[in-house]
């Protein structure tokens, strides 16, 4: 395990990580501390005993310093806690460790069906790999005959270069519009909101469920079919597919962008190109503003940026390829929600005795 020396607690949470095989090798930098179990301790019980709230607010009542808080090794050390048996220990730690791969694993196959829908959009639309297959007289690799169909076999000049025959240039706005529909949530102080934050987009990209009350500022509802691309330092890349639940209103940061379809596009073309690494480089370009940490792209400056215009064909069946993969990177967020707050239920519990690990157990089984 290891803990930040310097500032260890920042509004995403306690800076602490476990290092694990896939890591290795690593190096420690200073203020970081390394945490290994003594012998009257399991190593995978302390990883939970870091992540208690118990710890977390520990930490903030020792921490000292204003502009850079900080606490020491000893501090740390001195930090008092339940210790069962051995046994209990790994007991526990089993429990909860299974609830953390599952996540993880969640985590693993949503990245790599991300990887699989963006190099199909890499491949149709800034590639155009099925283009210049049909110009060879060969097959594109990997689609079927109808869907080969719905693209050119030759190319023409345009202002961005080279563009598949009979698609064109134009601006995002015509692809795009960007919802305004603002709400003050402390107006509603119990209604309960998926609240779409940089902190929640940071923490896996899953929204935080917040009260009104809690939520100090305004922000901007989040309606079905919009995707929400960050204005704020678009060096750092924030793009965000959002599952709205009809139980609940969903609300963003104003630092977002919710972009709408446009008669023709559809969410999932949208997400793919505002995820494209051709579009964020340019995106990145129209900044204002001078301090690298408060570089925003103005709305109109985004609109009129200029993108090739694919057929509304290709984009139809484009959305219908990758909905599939979006859908089940949703269903597994929506299970790793249930999973966090089912282990961020069980830990205190689980660490304190009041709960014990055969009756938690019975509990993970019914939900998993």
């Amino acid at each position: 395990m290891i803990l930040a020396m310097d500032r260890p607690w920042i509004e995403a949470g306690l800076k602490f990580a476990r290092v694990s095989e896939l890591d290795l090798p690593c190096l420690l930098v200073q203020r970081v501390a390394r945490l290994r179990a003594g012998e009257t301790l399991d190593q995978h019980y302390l990883r939970y005993v870091i992540a208690s709230n118990e710890f977390t607010s520990y930490i903030l009542g020792v921490q000292t310093g204003t502009a850079v808080p900080h606490i020491s090794s000893g501090q740390v050390k001195e930090f008092r806690f339940l210790r069962p048996p051995i046994p209990t220990q790994r007991a526990i730690a089993a429990l909860l460790g299974a609830l953390d791969d599952k996540i993880e694993l969640n985590r693993r196959l949503n990245a790599t069906l991300e990887a699989l829908a963006r190099a199909i959009f890499q491949s149709w639309f800034v590639d155009f790999d099925p283009v210049r297959a049909k110009m060879e007289r060969r097959q594109p690799v990997g689609m079927d005959a109808a869907t080969a169909a719905l693209f050119p076999d030759a190319f023409e000049d345009s202002a961005l270069g080279e563009t598949p025959k009979g698609w064109s240039v134009g601006p995002i706005a015509e692809l795009a519009r960007i919802g305004r529909d603002g709400i003050d949530p402390s107006a509603y102080p119990v209604e309960v909101f998926d609240h779409y934050s940089f902190p929640a987009y940071d923490e896996g990209r899953v929204p935080h469920e917040e009260t009104g009350d809690s939520i100090k500022s305004n922000k901007y509802l989040v309606p079905r079919g919009a995707v929400l691309l960050s204005k704020l330092n678009p060096h750092i890349p924030r793009v965000w597919l959002p599952t709205i639940r009809s139980e609940r209103r969903s609300i963003c940061s104003t630092e977002f962008l919710v972009m709408l379809p446009q008669p023709g596009s559809t969410r999932e073309y949208l997400y793919g190109l505002f995820s494209s690494p051709s579009f964020l480089d340019v995106f990145a370009m129209l900044v204002t503003g001078t301090s690298n940490s408060h570089q925003r792209v103005k709305p109109e400056y985004l609109l009129a940026m200029e993108t090739i215009l694919p057929s509304k064909s290709v984009v139809a069946r484009y959305s219908e390829t990758v909905a599939p993969l979006h859908d089940r990177i949703a269903a597994n967020l929506r299970e790793s929600r249930t999973l966090v707050a089912l282990r961020d239920a069980l830990l205190p519990k689980l660490l304190s005795g009041e709960v014990r690990v055969r009756e938690a157990d019975r509990l993970v089984g019914a939900v998993t």
